[in-house]
């Protein structure tokens, strides 16, 4: 018999089951306050060190401060900030109790608020949704970017890594 082949039981008998797959997804509920702009930058910067692809860091915080900017100008309520990948896609959405007559509509630049034109010109894509949460309309604004030009899957991390930050070799 081929010892390498065998395998030994876990410490109850139990095979280890194969690792599911990880999906990387980041919520956080903000104030309606200036320096959650702050806090919602250092969150999505610390979402982009784990995420599965290289995306273009300044691009993406910069329209998260727009998002959020522009969810300030007309809500009083909290704000929920959701990070997420969608196959290789980075999705960003910010929800907001602003009244739903405020809906901006994407399109041409001139159309958009000051705020989302950058959004309009730099997301690959965006849009505006209406959700029902906990029996009330919030409005929800979300872009989306692909990975950044020339991008690769980022490695697997094979527990090598120094502290430091140095190369290992």
């Amino acid at each position: 018999m081929d010892v390498r082949a065998a395998r030994r039981p876990g410490p109850l008998g139990e095979r280890r089951r194969a690792a599911a797959p990880f999906e990387l997804a980041t919520t956080l509920v903000l104030p309606a306050h200036p320096t959650s702009l702050r806090l919602a930058r250092h969150a999505t910067f610390a979402w982009l060190q784990f995420a599965p692809q290289q995306y273009e860091v300044d691009t993406v915080l910069l329209l998260v401060a727009e998002l959020l900017a522009n969810a300030l100008e007309y809500s009083k309520g909290p704000l929920v900030l959701t990070i997420s990948a969608v196959d290789d896609r980075l999705r960003v959405e910010v929800r907001d109790a602003a009244p739903l007559t405020l809906l901006p509509v994407p399109g041409p630049a001139d159309r958009v608020g000051t705020r989302l034109k950058m959004v309009n010109v730099l997301a690959e894509r965006w849009g505006v949704e209406t959700r029902l949460v906990d029996e009330q309309a919030a409005r929800v604004v979300w872009f989306e970017c692909g990975p950044a030009s020339g991008a690769s899957r980022r490695p697997e991390r094979d527990g090598s890594d120094t502290l430091d930050g140095r190369d290992p070799a």
